[in-house]
């Protein structure tokens, strides 16, 4: 399935297909980061959490590679 670079959210598209997703969990540890945001700087800004799912539909995705981004501060 192409991709197209559309300002489209397909976010809805993860959580129909995963489980957890479902379930929320999420949206409690996203709580968590935006009240320690309150007191310190965390990394990625707000706007870029869970980015990747926001722009690609999961049906166009294969692999899913789960790391640790190198984020050891601005820029």
């Amino acid at each position: 399935m192409p991709v197209k670079a559309e300002n489209q959210n397909h976010l809805d598209s993860w959580i129909e297909q995963v489980p957890l997703l479902q379930k929320g969990y999420h949206l409690r540890l996203l709580a968590k980061v935006e009240k320690l945001r309150r007191r310190e700087v965390i990394y990625p800004h707000q706007e870029n959490i869970l980015h990747a799912l926001e722009i690609l539909p999961f049906d166009a995705v294969r692999v899913v590679i789960l790391g640790q981004d190198p984020y050891h501060g601005p820029g």
